[in-house]
């Protein structure tokens, strides 16, 4: 039996290319020609993030990072509750760019590529109350820390492009929505649709996207305020009982002082 010669990575990677080639065959066929049209009721979208732009400085106006490094961005979708899209981390970046194609090298060890599996883009259906909660992260070693956020309602968003802006440390989202999950590729060369101003722009992550880091780290916190406060009732009721010990230990010792007075008074008749 003859051996081939390929080397490994170009076997691996030919499956990635022709998945790759799959995919972005949506710039082909037309992925533009709906664009800025409004979404419909009870139909499935494609919705990935393409860019965000975040302020030098963090919420509270400290750099990002220790060394003085832009943050390491990454972002989440959720809808119904449920976290339907985690972008990959972007280094060192005020603003963050990302795909809708990204290739998992584990999945291509296992020879698990497919057209569905190197899409990094979340599929939502337009339902009314059910709004799409963005958030934006600066990953840290052991923890991450929210960098802003927004909550769109579905309907406010077009076919295409969608870009919304705010003055705070989240300055600047872009939005790409495709009806056809098996084109999703960005619109080039078209104007992005601006999201009218009703999104809600958010101070605090939502509790879905909170970091289980976080978490634990707002508990061991309640946990110290709770002890703390525990230990100053239990400090001030002691100080109260010390007062009345001390108190009655007076009151005793005068009584006595005042006994062993008359006593002497009494039994020592030249004693004033």
């Amino acid at each position: 039996m003859t051996r081939s010669s390929l080397p490994f990575w170009f076997k691996a990677g030919v499956p990635v290319i022709l998945v790759a080639l799959t995919v972005f065959s949506g710039w082909l066929t037309g992925v533009g020609a709906g664009s800025s049209a409004k979404l419909k009721e009870g139909v499935t979208y494609a919705v990935w993030i393409a860019e965000a732009e975040v302020s030098p400085k963090n919420p509270t106006g400290s750099t990002w990072d220790t060394d003085s490094s832009a943050p390491d961005l990454s972002a989440m979708i959720a809808w119904q509750n449920q976290i339907v899209l985690r972008t990959v981390v972007v280094q060192d970046a005020i603003i963050a760019c990302w795909e809708p194609v990204a290739v998992d090298i584990e999945s291509v060890l296992r020879g698990e590529i497919s057209t569905s599996s190197v899409q990094r883009v979340a599929r939502v259906r337009l339902e009314k109350g059910q709004p799409l909660v963005i958030g934006v992260f600066d990953e840290d070693l052991l923890d991450r820390e929210f960098a802003g956020g927004v909550s769109i309602v579905p309907e406010n968003l077009r076919l295409g492009s969608n870009e919304i802006t705010s003055p705070g440390t989240l300055r600047r989202m872009q939005i790409m929505v495709a009806d056809n999950p098996d084109q999703i590729t960005p619109i080039k060369g078209e104007a992005p649709y601006h999201v009218a101003a009703s999104s809600e722009w958010l101070s605090n992550p939502p509790p879905v996207m909170v970091s289980t880091g976080s978490i634990l780290a707002t508990q061991a916190q309640e946990a110290a305020q709770a002890a703390a406060h525990a230990l100053s009732v239990e400090a001030e009721s002691s100080l109260r009982d010390a007062g009345k010990i001390l108190e009655e230990s007076s009151k005793a010792i005068q009584e006595q002082g005042g006994a062993a007075k008359k006593w002497l008074q009494k039994n020592l008749p030249g004693n004033p």
